[in-house]
């Protein structure tokens, strides 16, 4: 028996087949979709771990150094607790990259020794024992390692940035053996750089000291002070941002502990307290030109628009140069006593094409800033030196208060010292019992003077 189709169930026939055709091009352009997304979010993952574990690193690398030259069981017991943290974290972040099939047998063993060997040292400082020499030969050679990982971690990252590193390439490589022809890129090929060889790393920049305060109490410097009236602000804000006054918007107003009149302007955005009527904070944004102002010209610039705010006497400390701005921290210096006070901190940024001022950061002075009425230190400063590392030559040293981590302060004496291989180290000495309250680690360069 044979069979026929009218015209009309052809149609039907290619219809129908062509439908099929379709739907499994749609399913397959949707399953190469979501097979897409998901290796995205799997790059997105590993990119995040690089991250981390980069950041631990940097942590493990600088504590090694703070280490090498605390002097005091107190200050090493701080130290080496949080290097053993930071350690066990870095595992933790490369256990999470596709790295497994590699041996990396000299990152994991030094991750390894960094942890066991800090709580080794914790035990013995715990007893009160100080460090012996051959216990900080063996902290500078595991620095002297970790600065290698950091350098090829932190080409990881910035390869990853650029794309140089492929990520979608790792679970091929994790998948099929490695032949003799060329392979792409990918994030074990730096991990295998530390295994086998040494590299240099950057320069970490961080802030200057004690520039991030605690800003969770009510502002000393606002209290007993008048309200002001918007109209007053608005008046203040045209006169310290230098725009005009009937260009100034109202903008949304804080209503944090600091309540302040915000303004803003094509540009530019102006913090007044509703208190006191004083300048909170200031941006101005534009594109900056090549610079024409020295460094000590742009410090000149920002130090005469404090005097015509008419702020307390102030103390520049520390700078930074970024993007030919430059970022100056400023703290209140109570003369009388010959004392710097490190919790009251302005920062002021110049623009060093013209000497403009860009912006203008009180928050931290209009906080904490009272007269503070100071006892006379139980020690001097040269009783104070003996808490100092015999590592470290000491330059310079004054007074000082630091902010503590439960919002108070201490009173410390500041030394300025230099190691043997040239490093720039700041050691701070509780005035009162000599106990090392803080050690920093003073980067300068052509770009400024900060601390990590």
């Amino acid at each position: 028996m044979t069979l026929t189709l009218s015209r009309r169930g052809v149609i039907r026939t290619v219809s129908f087949a062509a439908a099929i055709a379709l739907t499994a091009s749609g399913l397959t352009w949707v399953s190469r979709r979501e097979a897409a997304q998901a290796r995205q979010a799997l790059e997105y993952r590993y990119m995040q771990s690089v991250n981390d574990l980069t950041s631990h690193v940097q942590n493990i690398e600088s504590g090694l150094t703070k280490a090498l030259y605390a002097k005091t069981p107190e200050m090493l017991t701080g130290i080496s607790s949080k290097l053993w943290r930071e350690a066990g974290f870095a595992k933790n972040s490369l256990d999470s990259l596709p790295v497994e099939y590699l041996e990396l047998q000299n990152t994991n063993k030094l991750l390894s020794q960094v942890g066991d060997y800090c709580v080794s040292l914790s035990k013995e400082f715990a007893r009160g024992r100080e460090i012996t020499p051959e216990q900080r030969d063996n902290l500078l050679q595991l620095k002297q390692y970790c600065e290698t990982m950091l350098g090829d971690v932190l080409a990881v990252s910035d390869g990853l940035r650029t794309g140089s590193i492929s990520l979608a390439k790792v679970e091929d490589h994790l998948n099929h053996d490695f032949d003799d022809s060329p392979q792409p890129a990918n994030i074990a090929e730096g991990f295998l750089e530390f295994e086998e060889g040494f590299t240099a790393y950057p320069t970490l920049i961080y802030d200057g000291p004690f520039s991030d305060h605690i800003l969770q109490k009510d502002p000393e410097h606002l209290k007993g002070k008048s309200n002001v009236s918007r109209a007053d602000a608005r008046t203040k804000a045209a006169e310290v941002s230098g725009l005009e006054e009937a260009g100034l918007a109202d903008g949304n107003d804080e209503d944090s502990r600091m309540p302040s009149y915000v303004f803003t302007a094509e540009g530019a955005e102006i913090s007044i307290t509703k208190k006191g009527g004083f300048l909170s904070y200031m941006l101005k944004s534009r594109e900056i030109g090549e610079p024409s102002l020295s460094h000590e010209e742009g410090m000149a610039r920002a130090q005469e628009f404090l005097n015509r705010l008419d702020v307390a006497p102030t103390r520049s400390t520390y700078y930074e140069v970024s993007g030919n701005i430059m970022t100056i921290n400023f703290a209140y210096d109570q003369k009388e006593d010959q004392l710097l006070v490190y919790p009251d901190l302005i920062k002021v940024s110049v623009a060093l094409d013209n000497g403009e001022i860009t912006g203008f950061d009180a928050r931290g002075f209009l906080t904490n800033h009272i007269y503070r009425e100071i006892v006379s230190p139980k020690l001097t400063a040269e009783e104070a030196r003996g808490s100092v590392s015999e590592l470290l030559n000491v330059e310079k040293s004054q007074l000082c208060l630091i902010p503590t981590g439960g919002l108070g302060e201490v009173l410390c004496w500041e030394f300025k010292c230099k190691s043997d291989d040239g490093e720039d180290i700041l050691v701070y000495v509780n005035a009162a019992t000599g106990a090392e309250e803080q050690i920093l680690i003073l980067l300068i360069s052509e770009n400024g003077q900060l601390t990590l």
